[in-house]
């Protein structure tokens, strides 16, 4: 069994420092009159219930107090006050310290789980400690009403859920009841304001014959146009056709001008001929002139001739010439190349006796092309991983920017877990809500059980009285 095993009381009330230890069985606190008997239970219900508020308690002259509990099964709960902090302390096995902060005047949850020690509910707004009481407080649940004790009865057994379902059953039975009276009443006042309106359907059937006198009209309006529009074209038809009747009477001699036409065409058609045959005329005279020229020039062709002749023996001759002379500079040229060649073979003799060196240094040279080959190999090669190189410039960012898509997976996957245990949350619900149901429509087959049990028995199950009627019906509203 857990019980109090240590008790530290620190600036509280008349304590200066007090330590007090007890065992599992009975302990006896003894001592004169304002000796501080009183503070010590006091202390441990202000620990355990958060109870008196404020900090009167705190011994005179100085600025805080505490009380230290601790349990057989090792637990510690200290209770801190100074003017200005109200704090919890647990303790557990290891000693590792949680502070607690901000509760009001109640006492923290994890307090109350780690003492174990909880005041009990009698009524639906009375609870009472069962571990502590005040001098002079009287025997559990016998200073309290019919009522408390009958409500506590009821819950220390378990009635009470059956009491507050009822309850609760019936105050959603009377909002209804209020809505729907409400519901009723504007229910009537919309039909009062409706049967101001009842004339709307007379005026609809008039609004209706007049659109329709509208439209016909409109109709009528278009064909009006119409015939206007005709009667417009019919009167410009008119006019056309007086105007057409005023030309035809003055062309009533174009026959006699057509003949003119004709006849000035045929003597225009013989104007141009005859300007043709002039023009002719002409050109035969001015090449009849060209002729004659030419004519009188070719009388000395004999004489041409015999110059042509020794002209083309002459362009013969130099054509010989100047192949002759060709043949020439060609020699000459070969003649200059050979000399350059015999100058050049002067010193053969030396480049056969240091060919070995000239191998030697033809190889080293082909090896300083090979590696200036290798060279330029690499700096191509180099080149390219520069550009390599440069395109992971960004590197950083695209680092960033994974980063954050890996954030956001992990969102994502927070955010589709939360959805599913939202949903089945929203299940659980649902399935909560058919247990409720379930569970009121058992409590009022209960409810009219225990009725029927009173009915037959006729005697109270708290005192054990006779009951008639309307003292079950008594019960049973206060059940309800």
């Amino acid at each position: 069994m857990k019980y109090i095993k240590k008790v530290i009381l620190e600036n509280f009330q008349s304590h200066k420092y007090t330590v007090l230890e007890f065992n599992e069985q009975l302990n006896v606190i003894v001592g004169p009159s304002d000796s501080g008997k009183t503070a010590i239970l006091r202390g441990i219900r202000w620990v355990l219930y958060n109870e008196p508020s404020g900090d009167y308690f705190i011994r005179e002259g100085e600025s805080h107090c505490s009380v230290t509990l601790e349990f057989n099964d090792g637990t510690k709960v200290k209770r801190f006050r100074s003017r200005s902090k109200n704090i919890y302390y647990l303790y557990n096995l290891e000693n590792d310290e949680i502070a607690f902060e901000g509760f009001g005047t109640s006492v923290p949850e994890e307090i109350l789980n780690a003492t174990g020690i909880k005041k009990i509910l009698l009524d639906k707004d009375l609870s009472k400690p069962i571990n502590l009481s005040d001098q002079l407080e009287g025997a559990f649940l016998l200073s309290e009403k019919g009522s408390t004790r009958a409500s506590s009865i009821g819950r220390l057994v378990g009635v009470n859920i059956i009491d507050d379902t009822i309850r609760d059953t019936l105050k959603d039975i009377r909002n209804l009841s209020v809505k729907k009276k409400n519901i009723e009443e504007r229910l009537l006042k919309l039909q009062d304001e409706l049967s101001q309106y009842e004339y709307l359907e007379e005026l609809k059937n008039r609004i209706e014959k007049i659109n329709y006198i509208r439209d016909k009209i409109s109709t009528k309006k278009k064909l009006l146009t119409t015939y206007r529009n005709f009667n417009e074209k019919l009167q410009h038809l008119y006019k056309e056709k007086e105007e057409a009747s005023y030309y035809l009477q003055r062309l009533d001699n174009i026959n006699l001008l057509l003949d003119l036409k004709n006849d000035i065409s045929s003597n225009i058609s013989k104007f141009n001929y005859l300007i043709t045959k002039r023009n002719q005329i002409h050109k035969l005279s001015h090449d009849k002139k060209y002729n004659m020229n030419i004519i009188n020039s070719l009388k000395e062709l004999s004489k041409v001739e015999k110059n042509t002749n020794s002209i083309s023996s002459l362009l013969n001759l130099n054509t010989q010439l100047l192949k002759y002379k060709s043949a020439f500079n060609k020699i000459n040229k070969e003649i200059s190349e050979y000399s350059l060649a015999k100058d050049k073979l002067e010193g053969i003799s030396y480049v056969e006796n240091n060919i070995d060196t000239m191998l030697i240094a033809i190889e080293r040279m082909q090896k300083l092309n090979g590696l200036k080959d290798r060279e330029y190999a690499i700096r191509k090669s180099i080149a390219i991983g520069e550009n390599y190189i440069e395109r992971f410039k960004n590197v950083d960012e695209v680092k960033v920017i994974k980063d954050n898509l890996e954030k956001k997976l992990i969102l994502l996957n927070r955010l589709n877990t939360l959805l599913n245990s939202f949903t089945s949350i929203n299940k659980e619900i649902e399935s909560s809500k058919q247990l409720i149901k379930q569970y009121k429509n058992t409590i009022e087959i209960k409810v009219e059980e225990y009725k029927d049990l009173l009915l037959k028995q006729e005697v109270c199950p708290l005192c054990f009285s006779n009951i008639d009627d309307s003292k079950i019906e008594h019960i049973i509203s206060h059940y309800i």
